[in-house]
């Protein structure tokens, strides 16, 4: 009966510490706002038409407590939700910290260290041509990596495949692969008819080399039984290729790819220096050299955030076709 009572009493107390990491996030959206607004302002780059960070704080506060209704209804959700609330919780307070001491304090210099107000408010004044920006990156971002990655896996599988152009072709990759995409601008301006053309060749440079390397690598180390019983079984070679090698080979192949989408956004900011009239690399470059800081950073968040979907699509992709071998890769 003691045992039992017990149990209830813990499973009580868990209940409860559940419920109150659960508004953890929301409670730190509070004690942010309240921040911001019992201290005065001391650092101000740009004279502030609103509270932006207070109305952002306010809009992820809501974000968070419907995300804690949601996680106590669905339990589903749940599981995926309340493990993170931690790491949440200490970058809501990172935020904080952060608008402290660069709005709230002169311990920085205001030039170099905009408080929050200020890079919020390049979204609502600059929201235009920001979002001109995001699109001609995007297709830029996109064309490019879709060349480079169907060159990479071709090139890759080429060399995995074939001893002759394991021979030729691989030594002349490895050269060129290491080589920093900058170093290949005046080559790609004089090669290619257009400016566009240029800036897509250095995106998906970056994007084939990982590429190529891991699906050559791939499909050296498939074992040689797979394709001995393919031939027995009267599999051409193209046959072999497509639903033996490259299938077995998808593990690298999709860290090749991780690694080249990430190299290629590095390369975006050098691809959009060549000539092009808008992008988020354009953007930063322009704002830097006028020395305003704020709409460096508020790029720069924009870019990370497009990297950031890029991933989640990346791993929707293998969660979708890489569950049959769970826990072949690595990332």
């Amino acid at each position: 009966m003691e045992e039992s009572t017990k149990a209830l009493k813990n499973r009580s107390a868990k209940n409860v510490r559940k419920k109150i990491s659960i508004l953890m996030p929301v409670i730190m959206t509070l004690f942010a706002i309240i921040c911001d607004y019992a201290f005065e302002d001391l650092n101000r780059l740009k004279k502030i038409e609103h509270p932006y960070f207070i109305y952002f704080m306010a809009i992820v506060g809501v974000g968070f407590g419907i995300s804690g209704v949601a996680s106590l209804l669905f339990s589903g959700y749940g599981e995926k939700y309340i493990p993170k609330i931690k790491f949440y919780s200490v970058m809501l307070l990172a935020a904080n910290a952060a608008n402290l001491i660069t709005a709230k304090t002169d311990w920085l210099p205001v030039i170099y260290f905009p408080s929050w107000d200020n890079i919020l408010q390049t979204y609502i004044q600059y929201s235009e041509i920001l979002t001109e920006c995001v699109v001609a990156s995007s297709k830029l971002y996109l064309f490019g990596i879709l060349y480079g990655g169907i060159a990479g896996i071709v090139l890759g599988t080429a060399i995995g495949w074939s001893k002759r152009a394991n021979y030729w072709i691989f030594p002349i990759i490895r050269f060129i692969g290491p080589i920093p995409t900058s170093v290949w601008v005046p080559f790609a301006i004089f090669v290619f008819p257009t400016l566009g053309g240029a800036s897509e060749f250095i995106i998906g440079l970056s994007m084939a080399f990982p590429i190529v390397v891991l699906t050559s690598s791939g499909i050296q180390n498939i074992p040689k039984g797979y394709f001995e019983a393919g031939s027995i079984l009267g599999a051409d070679t193209l046959y072999q290729i497509i639903h033996i090698a490259l299938p077995a080979a998808l593990p690298q192949i999709f860290v090749g790819v991780f690694n080249g989408v990430t190299m290629a956004f590095m390369s975006l900011m050098v691809a959009e220096l060549i000539g092009v009239q808008a992008g988020i690399g354009w953007y930063i470059n322009w704002q830097q050299k006028v020395m305003s800081f704020p709409d460096v950073y508020a790029a720069l968040i924009l870019l990370a955030f497009m990297c950031f979907i890029v991933m989640k699509v990346l791993f929707g992709f293998r969660k979708k076709f890489l569950g049959w071998q769970e826990g072949a890769i690595r990332w």
